[in-house]
């Protein structure tokens, strides 16, 4: 598989299970902003480490990676929705084989806010309150 594949996998997985999983709360892909509605998610991909596992050809190579999924509530709702949606979080991504075992993912870890020091919640518009789930990844690519 390569990270191409893994990606798409991913994201179909996302694509097909979340509308469900979170009654259609709204998501993207991508750095834009939901203002007119009162819960949201961004989803990304990130690569963390590749290393290759065996010499020769073909050569295994191990892929690492970390789907970061950042939860935004209105400020007033208070964190429930957060713990919510990271639930939500879990049944779509959490500990699963996709692909036929060639993508395995891990434990999804809430932690409120991001990394910015500000006591664990991130309020930048005065609007917003985040969480951040985050799940380890990992498949193989032979080549």
């Amino acid at each position: 598989m390569t990270e191409a594949q893994a990606i798409e996998a991913m994201t179909q997985r996302w694509i097909d299970a979340w509308p469900t999983a979170s009654s259609s709360v709204p998501y993207t892909f991508r750095g834009e902003t939901f203002d007119a509605v009162p819960k949201w998610a961004r989803v990304t991909f990130r690569p963390t480490l590749r290393v290759q596992a065996t010499m020769g050809r073909p050569a295994r190579y191990e892929d690492r990676g970390v789907i970061f999924v950042q939860l935004f509530a209105d400020v007033g709702l208070g964190e429930k929705p957060l713990v919510e949606m990271a639930g939500c979080v879990r049944t779509v991504f959490e500990s699963l084989a996709l692909s036929a075992d060639l993508l395995v993912t891990f434990a999804a870890t809430r932690r409120m806010g991001g990394d910015d020091g500000r006591g664990g919640v991130v309020v930048d518009d005065g609007r917003w309150v985040m969480s951040v789930v985050t799940i380890p990844y990992w498949f193989d690519e032979q080549r």
